[in-house]
């Protein structure tokens, strides 16, 4: 759950950057270094050229596929549910991972959410292009609670 509230913030931070016009590089290397600093930034960074391991450098193909993301993610909102700890950004984090496999991106990289914070829809390093999955999440995951059952 943490890492992809975190993944989140990666996603606003480096569009924001790129629409006020910073260099991406020069971006990363100033959050590396301050309080934006987590793995999933250092790791996962949704911008192509500026993190090898990033799946932005390979059009979103799937080092931790969308819909596993989703799968977790709701693991972490039933829990939270069950204790009555109200996890707002997980939430926000599991809506976008449902729009990413209702749109057919279950098997992109989960990074590629940071589609819903650019101004055109579109990801840095991504061709528009996916594999539309023909299951479901609750097929492709083994989560029992369709997402329509949960509560927002």
């Amino acid at each position: 759950m943490m890492l992809f509230i975190d993944l989140m913030a990666a996603s606003e931070g480096s569009q924001l950057a790129e629409q006020l016009g910073l260099d991406p590089k020069v971006f990363w290397e100033i959050v590396s270094v301050s309080s934006g600093h987590s793995w999933a930034q250092q790791t996962w960074y949704p911008v192509p050229g500026v993190v090898d391991s990033a799946a932005a450098n390979r059009n979103y193909d799937a080092t931790f596929r969308a819909d596993l993301a989703h799968k977790d993610i709701s693991l972490a909102l039933d829990a939270g549910e069950k204790t009555g700890v109200r996890l707002e950004a997980a939430q926000l984090a599991h809506r976008r991972f449902e729009q990413l496999i209702g749109e057919g991106y279950a098997d992109k990289d989960c990074t590629l959410i940071v589609k819903y914070t650019s101004p055109d829809g579109g990801a840095p390093g991504w061709d528009g292009t996916g594999t539309a999955g023909t299951e479901s999440s609750s097929e492709t995951t083994g989560d029992a609670a369709p997402a329509e059952t949960r509560k927002a």
